[in-house]
């Protein structure tokens, strides 16, 4: 007797009907749809709960201001040179992105460079200074106690602290860093976030002197300090890089002079220009290089990132000219591999959401969003790459180099698994340790990169995952050797 089947599930074998094929492939779509949605507010919830954690959210409301200041300077009709300041005798002038700011012992006035005044202030301290960072600047009292954290168009914080105000520096990602005195040392060093949230502080004895000199690296993440003592009643300069996820400050050398400037030349050099000579000292200690003036007195120095040096190449040998064949040259080099990513991924999104959402607009979503983040520049965008570089390159090494030599032993996932677990894990450390400050001292991060920079070789050489990705070679071949061949093959 033939089975009945009741309700819509037609019998075994016997073909749907167009109707029904139809309805049911709505159905998936739903379901899939439903799952879609599930997902993305999950990793919503997620990346909120982990800004929230990691202190990501006031520093991304930091650097939303800048690019809001960005934005309304863009749009600021420029009045042109030359230009009445107010400022009669200047006791300071500082670079920032897209203008200037000029200080004199009252008032403290922003520029744009096409003349348009963009902010003034009046601090009313009896000694003040001025330190600036890229986009931001501190304008703060000299052996007072307060400071104020300004934009180029507006003030962003004002802070007073219990002890008197030695040094200020200003990172370009916004890190503000304060040299006081302190009454239990002979200075204090205190670090703040973009949002004026401490991220760490150092408490220097009579041996290490007090700051005179502070600089940030290029990538914001650490400081180099000269702090000057008194050794034997000869003056004495110390010179250190600290690191703001560590705060375990490595000491360079000493000269018994006083720098006149101090900066860095790139990630792993701090330049120190004393009156006589200048030296460059490695970001891990010792000099490098040293260059007596004889007598000539060196001027100015100004870098930022490669970009800068090869415009500035450009511009001494083949003079404006130069540097409009350089521009040409990248604007039509990059033209063409942007348009290649971002047809790419517009065609690869569309495939991935059944055309719910079109080419067309996800290929305007991907060039807005490449838009807006071209604008936070060539540093802020190399700063924000190598975290993910440092995550992702050494699986991709290890998983290329496996497709290579997978012949030997049969492709194995045994062999794949083995050797990309101990990879994944090693690239975390590197990870976290090109991690923001912030986003370090916020995670607790230092004891596990101090772990693993004590305990993975060639870990300060970025190469701290190739001992663990051989030692799993070797675990998943012993593994691989000792299967049966049919368990291998599967």
């Amino acid at each position: 007797m033939r089975k009945i089947h009741r309700g819509s599930s037609p019998a075994e074998g016997e073909p749907l009907s167009a109707g029904r094929v139809e309805y049911l492939e709505a159905a998936r779509q739903r379901a899939r749809s439903r799952r879609l949605r599930r997902g993305a507010i999950i990793v919503a919830v997620l990346t909120v709960l982990v800004l929230f954690a990691t202190g990501a959210v006031g520093t991304s409301i930091a650097r939303a201001k800048d690019l809001v200041d960005s934005v309304h300077i863009t749009l600021t009709p420029n009045t042109g040179w030359p230009q009445q300041t107010g400022i009669t005798e200047p006791t300071a002038v500082a670079k920032l992105s897209g203008g200037f700011a000029e200080m004199d012992t009252d008032t403290c006035v922003v520029y744009s460079f096409g003349g348009a005044k963009l902010n003034s202030v009046q601090s009313g301290y009896a000694r003040p200074a001025l330190a600036a960072g890229k986009s931001r600047f501190v304008l703060y009292n000299r052996s007072g106690n307060e400071l104020r954290v300004e934009s180029r168009t507006q003030n962003l914080y004002t802070k007073t602290l219990d002890s008197s105000i030695y040094l200020c520096a200003v990172a370009d990602a916004g890190q503000v860093a304060v040299a006081t005195d302190d009454t239990d040392s002979v200075a204090k060093l205190t670090v703040y976030s973009s949002a004026m949230e401490q991220v760490l502080s150092w408490n220097l004895t009579s041996a290490e002197g007090t700051p005179l000199r502070m600089a940030f690296s290029p990538d914001s993440r650490r400081i180099a300090v000269a702090a000057v003592t008194a050794n034997g009643g000869q003056l004495t300069t110390n010179l250190y890089v600290l690191a703001l996820a560590q705060g375990d400050p490595v000491q360079l050398g000493t000269a018994t002079s006083v720098p006149q400037w101090l900066g860095w030349l790139s990630g792993d050099s701090v330049l120190a220009l004393y009156e006589d000579r200048a030296v460059l000292y490695g970001a891990n200690g010792g000099e490098k290089a040293s260059y007596d003036f004889g007598g000539s007195t060196l001027v100015d120095v100004d870098t930022e990132n490669g970009g800068v040096a090869l415009t500035q190449i450009a511009g001494h040998y083949l003079g404006g000219v130069g540097q409009l064949i350089l521009a040409v040259t990248i604007t039509f080099a990059c033209l063409k591999t942007s348009i290649g990513l971002v047809t790419a991924c517009a065609e690869t999104f569309d495939k991935m959401t059944d055309g719910k959402f079109s080419y067309r607009g996800w290929a305007i979503l991907f060039t807005a969003f490449s838009f807006a983040v071209s604008n936070v520049g060539l540093s802020a965008i190399i700063n924000y790459s190598i975290p993910v570089l440092m995550l992702i390159y050494p699986p991709a090494i290890a998983l290329i180099t496996l497709a290579f030599i997978g012949r030997f032993f049969g492709h194995d996932r045994i062999v794949y698994i083995a050797v990309m677990i101990p990879t994944w894990a090693a690239a975390l450390f590197d990870f976290m340790k090109t991690l923001p400050g912030s986003a370090q001292a916020a995670l607790h991060l230092d004891g596990l990169i101090r772990f693993a920079a004590t305990n993975l070789p060639l870990f300060d050489k970025n190469l701290g995952w190739l001992l663990p990705a051989v030692i799993g070679f070797a675990i998943g071949m012993i593994w691989h050797l000792s299967r049966p061949k049919n368990a291998a093959a599967a």
